[in-house]
């Protein structure tokens, strides 16, 4: 009987030993539990506040999984994609992209196969966009997924509208192989087209064949080398038969996001007029010069505000001398005369420089070989909106010319 009274109170005492034990573990599990309800209020409080979040943020955010299933999204993503309520978790490729949105699940897979994040800019119904994708991980450095930011930019867009629409230059962009992203109205005018019908056809289809291919190829160069810039005169040639045109250009490369390559944008200014100009200047000359060698009589121009005088080839060549070794001044042009007549002729030309009118005149000139050529001068005055003399032009005749 001692024995089992022995063995019983040392039960007793183990029993009240694990009492003790448990009452410690209860009042830990006790502290545990209000740590939870705390953590789990202050979870709580967190996603409202996210909800709150979401739901009024302005952007369009989308929050994906590593399965590119969206599981949360802001008001503006819901309305934007057309995504059904309540949120079940869509595939990305769900999402209704509204026109000219690129597709998102190939965004998605870029940030979460290279660990950080990546853009893209696009036009999409008159307004610039920009996606952005970022992917974000747990405390212990998982990959949990991405999220996907939309922001629109619609004033530059509408400014960017306005500019290709109403700018007075010749602006095209386009990709490096000659498809025509963007256009200005004036350079659409110069195909014959309308931006419209512009946009999106290739080179080869709007312009002549040896034109659209050179033109690639200098841009294929052009994205090679990004810092170089290319300037240049070219003709331009409707492949509808539109008017040829000729622009001073100037053509540079650049990566696009949009497209997620180098493109290419080039602006320049309708020079035809200046052009055709030129060559019709040049076809006067060209006849004029031929007058001159027909009929031995030589051109001859003074700028009085320049103070320059201008000879024409017959008018070197009846002075004995050449460009290479003479450049005409009015003083030391005078001085080819006689000496008996540098006076007369100096007389003449300062009376109507001074009163305008005309003049003419038959002196002698002296060579410098000094043989002395009987010679016809003719002059007339140029004068400016106030009547002030400004140019004097003149016939010049040697001897024996009829």
């Amino acid at each position: 009987m001692q024995s089992t009274n022995e063995e019983l109170q040392a039960t007793n005492e183990e029993l009240e030993t694990s009492n003790e034990e448990l009452q410690s573990t209860n009042e830990e599990l006790i502290t545990v539990n209000e740590e939870l309800q705390v953590n789990s209020t202050e979870l709580a409080e967190r996603t409202s506040e996210l909800v709150s979040v979401l739901e009024s943020a302005p952007a369009a955010i989308l929050v994906v999984d590593c399965a590119l299933q969206v599981s949360q999204a802001t008001n503006s993503a819901i309305k934007m994609f057309k995504l059904p309520l309540p949120l079940s978790r869509p595939h990305i490729s769900q999402c209704a992209l509204p026109d000219g949105f690129p597709s998102l699940a190939p965004i998605c897979n870029e940030a979460l196969q290279i660990g950080h994040s990546s853009s893209k800019e696009f036009v999409s119904l008159g307004s610039s966009f920009r996606v952005n994708c970022s992917p974000f991980f747990d405390t212990r450095g998982r990959l949990l997924g991405v999220t996907i930011v939309i922001m629109e930019f619609p004033e530059l867009a509408r400014e960017m509208e306005l500019i290709l629409e109403k700018s007075p230059f010749l602006m095209m962009n386009r990709s490096r192989t000659g498809t025509i992203l963007r256009i200005s109205k004036k350079a659409a005018d110069a195909l014959a087209l309308t931006r419209q019908n512009a946009e999106g056809r290739a080179l080869l289809e709007v312009m002549d064949k040896n034109t659209a291919a050179l033109t690639i190829e200098k841009d294929e160069y052009l994205c090679a080398h990004p810092d170089h810039v290319q300037h240049e005169m070219m003709k331009i040639e409707p492949k509808n038969g539109g008017k040829p045109i000729w622009m001073s250009n100037n053509t540079f490369a650049y990566y696009n996001s949009a497209i997620d390559e180098m493109s290419i944008f080039s602006m320049g200014s309708d020079v035809t007029e200046i052009v055709d100009g030129r060559n019709r200047m040049a076809l006067e000359l060209e006849r004029r010069n031929l007058l001159e060698e027909k009929s031995g009589v030589g051109f001859w121009r003074v700028d009085l505000e320049a103070k320059s005088l201008e000879w024409s080839s017959v008018v070197y060549q009846i002075h004995g001398v050449t460009r290479k070794d003479y450049k005409p001044e009015i003083e030391s042009a005078i001085d080819f005369y006689h000496p008996n007549d540098r006076a007369t002729a100096r007389e003449a030309f300062e009376k109507v420089t001074r009163e305008g009118g005309e003049f003419e005149f038959a002196l002698r000139l002296i060579l410098r070989d000094g043989s002395e050529v009987p010679v016809t001068s003719y002059g007339v005055a140029v004068t400016d909106d106030n009547g002030e003399v400004v140019r004097v032009l003149g016939l010049f005749k040697g001897q024996g010319e009829d």
